[in-house]
């Protein structure tokens, strides 16, 4: 991964995730140590339409894995679109996380040559999602 021809620093400042690139021939994250895993679940997304604007809110706040589609226009201007199936869940780490990254695949980061984009996503402070402590 790289950001302005240089490669990617992930200590570095987290403000242009947006702008990071990956090569074309780029590998998708393989699977992962099972001491590693801070999180296995496996959930259901309802038959719910949904109107999305893409990007939504989350642009810029993690990277993919490997390049892949996206909805936007060539134009840059945010789209609307509706989906068939939406929802939102909220989950705890099932153990201590050992990094300040986190992975995450809906496909259980399997086959090897799986055609979708894993989440790489800088894990911050807490937001307005957080529970009340």
């Amino acid at each position: 991964m790289t950001l302005d021809g240089e490669p990617f620093d992930p200590d570095g400042p987290l403000d242009r995730l947006a702008e990071v690139q990956h090569a074309e021939d780029i590998n998708g994250l393989d699977t992962p140590q099972p001491e590693t895993v801070v999180l296995d679940w496996m959930f259901d997304v309802p038959r719910e339409r949904q109107a999305m604007v893409m990007p939504g809110e989350d642009e810029g706040r993690y990277l993919l894995s490997v390049p892949y589609w996206q909805p936007v226009s060539a134009s840059g201007e945010a789209v609307s679109k509706t989906v068939e199936y939406f929802g939102t869940h909220r989950v705890e780490w099932a153990q201590k996380l050992q990094s300040e990254w986190v992975a995450v695949s809906f496909d259980g980061f399997w086959p090897a040559e799986r055609d979708s984009a894993d989440l790489i996503i800088p894990l911050g402070g807490c937001d307005d999602q957080c529970p009340a402590s």
